[in-house]
């Protein structure tokens, strides 16, 4: 099977859009990768995937213009910051099939390691795929299943926002798969936070 062959189940996308981006001191999805908005390009790695339905999870004051009809727009709750849990949460309910996740800050993600290093690692879509890297894993670039919406949705109601427990809470229940990253797959996880960070 190679990387253009189609996957063996259907499942929907989300790009987090909506982070408030404070230490990158401007919003990083309208940062500018090789002459497109950063968006943009990563519209573009997950629509390569080839998923149902492509949702834009964002904040709803962001100046989005001309937006492809194909997008599906999913405001971050309103209120308390609570991180990109709530964003996971809302898409993978309007989802309710395998949810392809990736924030919109990793510049160096490719459409190739979203299929051969989550998507074709999922069982047929019966189990979610999360990254890791030795003891932490990599939430923000990962498939979602729909059994995984009880405990999100617990720990939102809790408070508990963060996603590195939920993670291992998904793989220690057997609903979700760790895939341990090589070395020459880390750079794909390269996060732009600061000014710094996109530079280099």
């Amino acid at each position: 099977m190679t990387s253009s062959d189609p996957l063996p189940f259907l499942f929907d996308a989300a790009l987090l859009a909506g982070g408030r981006s404070r230490r990158m001191g401007r919003d990083k999805a309208f940062l500018d990768s090789d002459g497109q908005l950063l968006w943009r390009r990563q519209v573009g790695v997950l629509s390569a995937c080839r998923p149902v339905r492509l949702f834009l999870a964002a904040r709803s004051d962001q100046p989005w213009e001309h937006l492809d009809e194909s997008l599906i727009r999913v405001d971050d709750p309103e209120g308390e910051d609570i991180g990109p849990i709530g964003a996971i949460g809302r898409c993978l309910a309007l989802a309710n099939r395998p949810l392809l996740v990736m924030a919109v800050d990793l510049p160096n993600m490719t459409a190739d390691f979203v299929l051969q290093g989550l998507l074709r690692k999922s069982e047929l879509g019966a189990r979610g795929v999360i990254p890791r890297v030795g003891e932490q894993f990599e939430p923000l670039c990962a498939l979602y299943v729909p059994q995984m919406l009880p405990l999100l949705q617990t720990a939102i109601a809790a408070g508990k926002y963060a996603l590195q427990p939920l993670a291992r809470s998904f793989v220690g229940e057997g609903i979700a798969t760790a895939v341990d990253l090589v070395a020459d797959e880390l750079p794909l996880f390269h996060n732009a936070n600061t000014p710094a960070d996109w530079q280099g």
